[in-house]
């Protein structure tokens, strides 16, 4: 007759005490505020640069504006026939540019939610758009392969950047110099361009597609891969 078999018991250790860090009590004091209902998956969002530092989320085929004080919707800009992406504000908050996957390029009075411009000239969806520093122009990538230079006065395009080979889809101006531009594209390459000459200066290579906005007079490219490469100004 075979033996019966007897549980085991695991033997209990008493715990040690639990360690946090004074990173981790400062991050554990802030909480949830608010959330809110949007109509699409987020695709950007942005704080204006002026007080009270309202935020841009971008959310299917609109723009939703949460004041930065009460941290309630405050504003909807819902003037698209298709998916927004990347809403961008000019320097003084006042204006918004957006693109849309149908191509169209639109300039908003923030307050007004007034349409201001609406610039046709991609082929593809408008995946990235942001002002350049003077805030009189306008620089949009595209799945189209291209960036272009758009003229807010006279809503004219004035400049194409071209040599990509794939969809573009990060872009930053370069604070050391208003005349430089950087781009990221999914052909593995960022690319730093002088609006002057509307020509390439310099290209990075990557192994994976560049997804993500360089900035500062530091060009940082997120793909897979982080690199770091000073950048000297051009005038």
């Amino acid at each position: 007759m075979a033996q019966e078999f007897l549980p085991v018991v695991p033997k209990r250790h008493p715990g040690l005490p639990l360690r946090t860090t004074n990173e981790a009590r400062y991050w554990a004091r802030y909480q949830l505020r608010e959330d809110f209902e949007l109509p699409g998956s987020v695709s950007h969002v942005e704080f204006s640069p002026t007080a009270p530092y309202d935020l841009a989320i971008v959310a299917g085929a609109r723009v939703t504006i949460v004041d930065g004080k009460t941290n309630k919707v405050n504003r909807v800009i819902g003037s698209f026939k298709d998916v927004a992406y990347s809403g961008s504000f000019k320097h003084d908050g006042r204006l918004l540019c957006a693109g849309s996957a149908d191509g169209v390029l639109q300039v908003f009075d923030v307050q007004k939610r007034a349409t201001l411009r609406s610039l046709r000239g991609h082929s593809g969806a408008i995946r990235t758009s942001q002002f350049s520093m003077d805030g009189l122009r306008v620089l949009t990538g595209s799945d189209d392969k291209t960036v272009k230079l758009w003229d807010l006065p006279t809503g004219r395009e004035m400049a194409e950047l071209g040599g990509h080979e794939d969809y573009v889809r990060a872009q930053s101006r370069v604070k050391v110099s208003p005349h430089l531009w950087a781009t990221g594209c999914y052909d593995h390459k960022l690319r730093l361009f002088d609006l002057r000459t509307q020509k390439a200066i310099f290209t990075l290579n990557h192994d994976y597609p560049v997804r993500q906005r360089p900035f500062t007079s530091l060009l940082v490219s997120f793909s897979l891969r982080l690199v770091l490469n000073p950048v000297n100004s051009a005038g």
